[in-house]
């Protein structure tokens, strides 16, 4: 692999933390308390600045309560894929739209059938 690849591999799995911990609707703060490490350590795994190593990849999907392989979806050479509803545009335009729901009813509800 190149350097480039390398960064681009290291960017796709920082994007899929940075998704999970908006969904989850934590702080880079409370990754990095979880990791023993900065915020700017977060900052700079969710950038792909940084590459996060597969222990602390481990820790992290065990924390935001996923399967370690959701950090691989749609990275080429995988065979995890992610269904068209859960690609990266229409993922944010859900998440905008579910962040501005008000009513903490609605929203707990909305979370349980998901």
């Amino acid at each position: 692999m190149t350097k480039i690849a390398i960064r681009e591999f290291n960017q796709k799995i920082g994007y899929r933390l940075y998704l999970r911990r908006k969904i989850l609707k934590l702080s880079q703060k409370n990754i990095a308390d979880e990791l023993n490490v900065s915020p700017q350590n977060v900052q700079k795994y969710e950038s792909g600045e940084n590459a996060l190593t597969i222990y602390n990849l481990y820790r992290i999907a065990s924390f935001l309560g996923v399967d370690i392989s959701y950090f691989f979806q749609d990275i080429k050479g995988s065979k995890n894929k992610f269904p068209k509803f859960y690609q990266e545009k229409n993922l944010q335009e859900l998440l905008k739209d579910f962040t501005a729901i008000k009513n903490k009813k609605i929203a707990q509800n909305i979370k349980e059938v998901s």
